[in-house]
This record gives structure tokens, C-alpha cells and sequence, in this order.
């Protein structure tokens, strides 16, 4: 699968959104490809800021 990691706070603007305060450690973007599932939760969780997880079929998402 491929994976996409974004900062939680990215998504403060939108409507009925849960506020995640943004700090200067949030990461901006980061995507990895041909991954397990158990990596892309590991690596979203290895962050130092809340992040949202997008998962994708492989050879989707991040092409």
C-alpha cells in the first residue's frame, strides 16, 4: 500500500473539524510507498505532532 502523513491541523479549516492546535514541530507532508499496514501505523505514530494517516491501494494516492 502507499501512505501519506499530513498534519492534523491541516484539516482546523474545515467544517464540524475537531481543532488540533498547530505547533512548529507539525509535519508538513510525507508520503511512502509499498508499504505494510503495520508500517504506515508505526511511522504515523513514530511523529512527535498529531498526524492523519491516508492509506492507498498501491499504486494510488501518491502518483
Amino acid at each position: 500500500m502507499n501512505a501519506i502523513l499530513e498534519a492534523t491541523s491541516h484539516d482546523n479549516a474545515c467544517e464540524d473539524a475537531d481543532l488540533q492546535p498547530a505547533t512548529d514541530d507539525d509535519l508538513t507532508y510525507d508520503q511512502r510507498e509499498n508499504i505494510t499496514l503495520a508500517e504506515a501505523i508505526a511511522w504515523a505514530s513514530s511523529e512527535s505532532s498529531a498526524v492523519t494517516l491516508y492509506l492507498y491501494d498501491k499504486g494510488a494516492g501518491t502518483t
